[in-house]
This record gives C-alpha cells, structure tokens and sequence, in this order.
C-alpha cells in the first residue's frame, strides 16, 4: 500500500481531545506513506503491524501525541520533519502511549529490529515541566541492528532514548536536558 499525498496537507480541526490519526493502518506490512503535511491529530502516522514500512518527506506540524509512531520490524523512518507535537488532553490510550510519560514523543518506533531512522528533524515550541517531550523513541526488546543516523532534535526533555542495541551516529542535539540515553555511541554526535 502506498500513500503519497503529492504534497497536499490533511489537517484535523478537533483540537486536543482527538484521538484520531491522520493516516492509520492497523495491520499489513510494506506500507508507505510520504510526500506531505499531516497537521492536528493524536497522530499524524501511526502503523502497526508487519513491518517493512516507510514513512518519507511527511511534515507532521501540531499533533498531539506523537508525529510519527510506527511498528514492524524492516521499517524506514527518514527525510521527515516534525514540529511542535504535544498537549493532547487525553490519558494514554494502549501501552505504546504510555511510553511517552504522559507528553509527546516526535518520532516513535518500536518492535522494529533492522529498522532505520535517519535525517529527521524533531522540534518542539515549549518544554514545560509537566508535558514531557521526547524526540525520538526506540523503545522494545526488538531493536536489535536498528540505527539512528544524521538526525536533528532540538527542545525536547529528552533527545534519542533508544534500547541497549540501538546504533547511532552524526546525530545533533540542541537545546535537550538529555541528549541520548541508552544506545551504541558509533561517533560524530552533538
């Protein structure tokens, strides 16, 4: 399944409260979705599933959760930028959400051994000291030769929190109270 959305922009105008997302899919594998703005969701992207995803230039502008949150191992992250994700008024929905601390996470990624997230940038507005923010997350058991490469995260709580088996290098981290946790350190990050 392919979803470009030729660089249109789907926006939610519910505010908040939403639980929607902007592109959803609950099961499959080899799904892409690039090319465009998805705007004012609990998520802009979240896939579940097989894996073997990829999610390419998305611009996921003042979503309230997360920005981009997918499953599966195999799966492509990169190219995307997301901005200002956070102040949703619900509690988390499934286990997956609660792993944000009860904030907002940019990029999340999980159960996703032999996955890639490269060349993303992550920016938040506010870091208040009651809505957590993450800026990438690879969190599970299942990450094992999953790399984090050349991405940008800037005013997050916490920059890239990754497993134990995680690699990552050339990544920048600006303005974050904790700039990597966790992961294997190849070299070339700030």
């Amino acid at each position: 399944v392919e979803v470009n959305l030729c660089n249109f922009a789907i926006n939610n105008i519910a505010g908040r409260h939403t639980c929607a997302a902007g592109i959803c899919a609950g099961s499959g594998r080899n799904i892409k979705i690039s090319m465009g703005e998805v705007s004012g969701f609990h998520s802009a992207v979240y896939l579940d599933g097989l894996g073997a995803h990829v999610v390419e230039h998305i611009v996921a502008r003042n979503n309230f959760a997360s920005g981009l949150a997918l499953r599966g191992y195999d799966s492509i992250i990169r190219n995307n930028l997301v901005e200002d994700t956070g102040g949703s008024a619900l509690a988390a929905m499934n286990s997956f959400y609660q792993n944000c601390a009860n904030g907002a996470c940019g990029i999340l990624l999980w159960s996703a051994n032999r996955s890639a997230v490269y060349n993303n940038t992550v920016t938040f507005s506010d870091r208040t000291a009651d809505n957590v923010r993450l800026g990438i997350f690879i969190t599970d058991a299942g990450a094992e030769g999953t790399i984090a490469v050349g991405n940008v995260v800037s005013h997050a709580h916490a920059g890239l929190v990754m497993n134990p088996y995680v690699e990552y290098r050339d990544n920048r981290m600006t303005d974050t109270i904790c700039p990597y946790e966790s992961g294997v350190d190849l070299g070339n990050n700030d």
